[in-house]
Parts: structure tokens; C-alpha cells; sequence
């Protein structure tokens, strides 16, 4: 069933991703470049990517108590995402990349490694994409690729 995932699944969800990444990648990163910097340009489209997913995390989480956790770990997930994701489209000067790459998280966050994590009380502080687990590994590869923008003069 992974493979069937990783193969006809995030070809599936490429339609789904694609579309976000025209409007995301192919379009908003590309005309704030003309204002801003590289890194600039990387903390305001993740902020502006975030909140466009705030009322989806607002209907899984309603008012609970954790909506602050969960939103804020989601919001550096999303900022640190798009730090990669812009390095990749400048780089190649495409946004399949980016759909790739979103099509690919999301169906095995959301459809392989989830489901197979068992959920209680203190496993929802760091599973899925609202807990702490993934924002602090996609941080640390930001942080690789923010600097690697940076000394490649992106």
C-alpha cells in the first residue's frame, strides 16, 4: 500500500498540489522577488502560505487547547518549507519541483506516517504536520538551504 501511495497517490495529489504551487511558487515568490530578498521574500510567502491553512487547522482542532501549539509548529513547518521550496524554483526556474515536493509531503505525512504513528494524549505534541517533530527537521533544513541561497547569491 506505501508504494501505491508514493507512486499513483502523489500522482493523484499532484492536480491538488500543483494548483497551490502555480498561485504559491509559480506566481507570489516570482513578484516578490521584485521588492524583496531572497530571504525576505522566503518569510513572507511561508507567512502568507500559513495562514491561507489556519481555518483548515481551525476545523480539525476547533478551540481546544493545543490550537496555539499546533498552529505555530505548522506556521515554522510552512515558513521552513517554503525556504526550500523557493530555493528549488529559483534554481531550476520551475515550479515542479515544488509540486513534487508538496505532493510528496503531503501524502506521506498525511496518509503513510501519521496513520502508522500510534496517537495518545502526549503523541499529538509531536506527530503530523501540527506537531513539533516535522517543523523542527524541516527547520534544520531551511536553516541548510537559507545559507546555501545565501552564499549562491540567490
Amino acid at each position: 500500500m506505501i508504494i501505491l501511495l508514493l507512486t499513483v497517490g502523489v500522482i493523484k495529489n499532484l492536480g491538488a498540489t500543483l494548483g497551490e504551487e502555480i498561485g504559491w511558487r509559480g506566481f507570489l515568490i516570482f513578484e516578490l522577488r521584485k521588492v524583496m530578498s531572497f530571504k525576505a521574500l522566503t518569510i513572507v510567502s511561508g507567512i502568507i502560505w500559513a495562514v491561507w491553512h489556519f481555518p483548515i487547522i481551525n476545523l480539525m482542532y476547533g478551540r481546544g487547547e493545543n490550537i496555539l501549539l499546533h498552529i505555530g509548529a505548522f506556521t515554522i513547518m510552512i515558513i521552513g518549507i517554503s525556504i526550500i521550496l523557493a530555493y528549488f524554483t529559483f534554481k531550476s526556474n520551475s515550479l515542479w519541483p515544488a509540486a513534487i515536493f508538496h505532493s510528496i509531503h503531503n501524502i506521506y505525512i498525511q496518509k503513510i506516517c501519521t496513520p502508522l504513528t500510534i496517537s495518545n494524549d502526549s503523541s499529538t505534541f509531536w506527530i503530523d504536520e501540527y506537531g513539533l517533530m516535522i517543523p523542527i527537521v524541516t527547520f534544520i533544513f531551511a536553516i541548510y538551504y537559507w545559507r546555501k541561497a545565501s552564499i549562491e547569491n540567490l
